[in-house]
């Protein structure tokens, strides 16, 4: 299973939203749109949780996110965050991400790393 997380109504949480459902067709993907869904989700076991896209569309909801990195250190992390600040970028490696994206960004690369992490996770069954 994979989660999304924006609590953000950004034009770009819905580009995000249509990569991974196009990525992750055919496995489960939990959507939260707020803190205290993450917050509960990821404090529930996490078995089947492998991939998680952390959208922070501001300093506060990248410190939020950041409360939880004990919750996040087995988990695949995609980290979108607010501004290229060498301050904010120093934090969020705090998190040890897999990949690190900008809100502004077009999301290409986004979209490329999502895809090779779903086949590295869910490789195809091959049939007999």
């Amino acid at each position: 299973m994979m989660m999304l997380y924006s609590s953000s109504k950004n034009p770009m949480v819905k580009r995000l939203k249509d990569i991974m459902k196009t990525r992750v067709k055919g496995r489960k993907m939990l959507l939260c749109h707020t803190f205290s869904d993450l917050f509960h989700r990821l404090h529930k076991p996490h078995l089947d949780l492998k991939l998680v896209v952390l959208m922070a569309n501001n300093t506060d909801e990248l410190h939020e996110i950041l409360s939880l990195k004990n919750f996040l250190i087995d988990l695949r992390v995609v980290l979108i965050l607010p501004d290229r600040d060498q301050k904010t970028v120093a934090k969020a490696h705090i998190l040890s991400p897999r990949f690190l994206a900008y809100t502004d960004s077009d999301f290409e690369q986004v979209e490329a790393v999502i895809e090779k992490m779903v086949n590295v996770l869910y490789p195809p069954i091959l049939s007999e």
